[in-house]
């Protein structure tokens, strides 16, 4: 706070400011006299000097004149002691923006008005009459008056100790503006604070948020935020819940936005007097909310950003101070003020704090396209990308040649190797790999005829040897026995064929029939287990070239596993499911059980030759299928089924092929 000095009148009360003969009067009061001449002759010699101070002031007033117009003077005039930085860094910058335009011919004045914690109309009146005093042999060509606060206390008092001096303000709010009879010769630059701009950049990274809180306190220009954050954020009152958190004391506070819902946009105002009287350094107070809320906090004011919010839609005090200085030296080279509007900041943009969009999980996507991030970490691309595209490139040739010359000899080192290997490995290893697979096939696949052989042989015995022999049934069962003989018999020539390189014969064969039958031939097995079968055979009969004893093998191989797979289940239906369609010029055939699955690990070795789940499997069978759904030009996979079992898909191209 400012000291103030008062002059007395007679009566003890406030007076104005004395001037320059007033002091002079007061300094030189004389003694009455005793005798008469004397009391004359200084009463002429004080006409005298009253007749001559007049020509002496005026003199001075032209030497003084004369000066100013050599060295023009500027009074900075602060709303607040100096810990606000919001007004010192815009005072600052306006007084190096007048040294640069003015080639450093410029005289400054400033004063700390502190009118946030003297608000009463007898302080400033106070201060106005300190002013007076304390320049009133100092010509002031231009006021700037720094903040809302400050301009509102030049129009109310600048008769008192600056009149007709031009005032040029910065940083003050629109709302007071339109609020307050300026005079004519007050010009300078506007605040426009849109919250709905910074509630624009809230939604856009909170999409789903729910609750929108104000923090404000409750000083005369915390009241100015209040009545226009009322006022702008009305038509948000359908999508949010809202919230005023007004002159709340600081512990206060902090425990209410530390209990806040996520789904919160948390907006901040001025800040500066709680319901206590306390007084609060805005950016402090901002900073030690955002580190304890809950919920994400934005700000239009920029002395914020970087101590806890977001972001928000702002200008910089620094561009404010600058267009204020520019306004002023339009002033000081003879424009008149009545005829220069007050203007908007120009500087107003989206700017975010990259550190605080890592905090709370923000995609920098969602920004608007003209935002401006700051303490954003460079990466090591943009601090030295000359350097690195220079290391690189070297780094790159050496690695070429390096690499170029090592794969070379690497090549023909691995080349010559591999040449004396695959001369002596491959004729031995084709011979045994064929052999083995044989070999193997041919008793894997000719198992199920010789198991249906003994069933039907016996079957046919058990007839002859009741006490009347049924001669038709065991002559059916005979029949078998030489149908399975002779199934046999294709399956051992079918198995060699995929082994040879002839061709072998493509027949149309008719997958439906082809899936009835081979039901038809596991109907035991399947009554035997409880096995549901559930079919969905296309409608178009799907028929496809290829050998039918094979493609029975395949499908009776898939059908048998498939019931096989089901054997231990008890807890649910035990149903399989075939499928046929015909789809761009191809046959699906989709087998599946409702087994315990194929485990993920097992699915991908499943079509290995003698790899198996089975306990006393061979792991044969579904290499066989493979191999013969190949060699017709098809596909075989599996995968497990949902919620139960497996799938096994056949696809089959319905054109012939060579």
């Amino acid at each position: 706070m400012m000291s103030l000095t008062r002059y007395q009148g007679e009566d003890g009360g406030l007076d104005t400011p004395a001037r320059p003969a007033d002091h002079w009067r007061m300094g030189h009061a004389t003694k009455p006299s005793r005798t008469r001449s004397s009391r004359m002759t200084r009463i002429l010699a004080q006409i005298c000097f009253a007749l001559a101070l007049p020509l002496i002031e005026t003199d001075g007033a032209q030497g003084q004149a004369q000066a100013q117009e050599r060295i023009p003077r500027v009074l900075l005039l602060y709303p607040y002691d100096n810990a606000p930085i919001a007004s010192t860094i815009s005072g600052e910058t306006a007084r190096k923006r007048l040294i640069e335009r003015l080639n450093g011919k410029v005289e400054f004045n400033s004063d700390f008005l502190d009118l946030l914690r003297f608000q009463d109309e007898g302080h400033r009146r106070l201060s106005a009459h300190y002013l007076a005093d304390k320049y009133a042999q100092t010509s002031i060509d231009v006021i700037i008056a720094l903040n809302t606060e400050t301009y509102r206390f030049a129009v109310a008092y600048r008769h008192i100790f600056a009149p007709k001096v031009p005032v040029v303000f910065c940083c003050v709010l629109r709302t007071l503006l339109d609020t307050i009879d300026r005079p004519g010769d007050i010009t300078g630059i506007v605040t426009d604070y849109d919250i709905t701009k910074t509630l624009e950049l809230a939604e856009r990274l909170q999409p789903n948020a729910r609750n929108l809180v104000f923090i404000l306190g409750l000083s005369n220009i915390d009241r100015v935020w209040e009545e226009m954050y009322r006022r702008q954020s009305a038509p948000y009152q359908s999508r949010f819940n809202i919230t005023f958190l007004i002159g709340l004391p600081r512990d206060e506070l902090l425990e209410r936005v530390s209990q806040l819902p996520p789904d919160t946009i948390v907006v901040f105002g001025a800040l500066f007097v709680d319901r206590t009287g306390r007084y609060h350094v805005a950016y402090e107070l901002a900073e030690d909310v955002a580190k304890v809320s809950s919920a994400p906090a934005y700000a239009p004011i920029d002395t914020f950003l970087g101590r806890g919010i977001v972001g928000g839609h702002m200008g910089t005090f620094e561009d404010a101070g600058i267009e204020a200085a520019d306004l002023a030296v339009e002033v000081l080279g003879g424009a008149d003020p009545r005829s220069i509007p007050p203007r908007s900041s120009k500087a107003q943009h989206f700017r975010v704090d990259a550190r605080q969009l890592a905090r709370w999980g923000m995609a920098e996507s969602a920004l608007p396209d003209d935002t401006l991030i700051v303490f954003k970490e460079p990466t090591l691309w943009e601090q030295h990308r000359n350097s690195v595209i220079g290391a690189l490139a070297i780094i790159a040739i050496q690695m070429a040649l390096i690499g170029a010359l090592v794969l070379q000899i690497f090549r023909r080192r691995r080349l010559e190797h591999e040449m004396q290997v695959a001369q002596s490995e491959l004729a031995r290893v084709t011979r045994v790999t064929a052999m083995g697979e044989m070999t193997a096939s041919i008793a894997h696949e000719v198992n199920q005829p010789l198991a249906a052989i003994v069933a039907s042989g016996s079957a046919g015995l058990r007839w002859l040897a009741n006490a009347t022999p049924n001669i038709e049934e065991a002559k059916a069962a005979l029949k078998r026995v030489v149908n399975d003989g002779y199934r046999a018999s294709e399956v051992i020539s079918g198995v060699r064929a995929m082994f040879k390189k002839d061709a072998q014969a493509r027949n149309p064969v008719d997958i439906n029939q082809l899936v009835r039958e081979v039901l038809a031939l596991l109907q035991s097995q399947i009554q035997e287990n409880d096995i549901v079968i559930k079919t969905s055979l296309s409608d178009e009969a799907p028929v496809v070239p290829g050998d039918k004893v094979q493609l029975q093998q395949v499908l009776l191989n898939l059908i048998t596993n498939a019931i096989e797979a089901m054997a231990n289940v008890s807890s649910r239906e035990r149903s399989l499911r075939i499928s046929t369609q015909a789809q761009g010029g191809e046959v699906l055939l989709d087998i599946a059980d409702a087994g315990h699955g194929i485990e993920p690990d097992h699915l991908k070795r499943i079509f290995e030759a003698f790899y198996t789940t089975k306990t006393h499997g061979m792991g044969m069978g579904l290499s066989i299928c493979k191999s013969i759904v190949q060699r017709h030009g098809g596909r075989l996979s599996a995968s497990r089924a949902s919620p139960h079992g497996s799938v096994f898909h056949v696809v089959l191209p319905i054109t012939g092929l060579d």
